[in-house]
């Protein structure tokens, strides 16, 4: 093989390599556009949970995030500790009287904050109340997001509940 034909082999192995390496990084500014800033924003363990710990390369933060306290209010039955409490740890966070008026959900907020929760764990609101409150905990900056009751992947029902 000539000199000639191997320069121009090579020139297009690297001009190949480019195009890839040119279409993986629009593919990836793709997926970045339209994914939230914060990726306490994003279900974890969704296919775009996964991408943008891929893209961003902090996968660590991400699961250590993930995996970080719960914050909850109240009693948990025997199922929602074995499901909340893998691998997190449950912080049952007590309520006085004083904690039932409105003005001091700053203080749970900021305990929450604190302890570095991941999680304010709140089984008993609807899906619309908890949306909602994560979209003003990620306006206000908290790192903290709202999570609603467990259910059963099989039947959608409250999990340990007898129905």
């Amino acid at each position: 093989m000539s000199k000639k034909s191997k320069k121009h082999q090579q020139a297009i192995t690297t001009e190949v390599a480019e195009q890839q390496e040119r279409k993986k990084l629009l593919r990836q500014l793709a997926i970045m556009k339209r994914l939230p800033n914060d990726f306490r924003d994003i279900d974890p363990g969704s296919i775009d949970w996964e991408n943008f710990a891929d893209i961003t390369n902090r996968r660590k933060e991400i699961t250590d995030w993930v995996n970080g306290p719960i914050v909850y209010f109240g009693e948990l039955n025997e199922h929602e500790k074995i499901i909340l409490g893998r691998p997190n740890k449950l912080i049952r966070f007590q309520l006085v009287d004083a904690m039932l008026d409105k003005t001091n959900w700053r203080n749970t907020m900021d305990y929450a904050e604190h302890i570095k929760a991941s999680w304010i764990y709140l089984p008993d609101e609807e899906g619309p109340v908890v949306e909602a409150l994560n979209v003003l905990f990620s306006r206000f900056g908290y790192n903290v997001r709202a999570r609603g009751p467990v259910k059963s992947e099989r039947t959608g029902q409250l999990i340990g509940v007898v129905h």
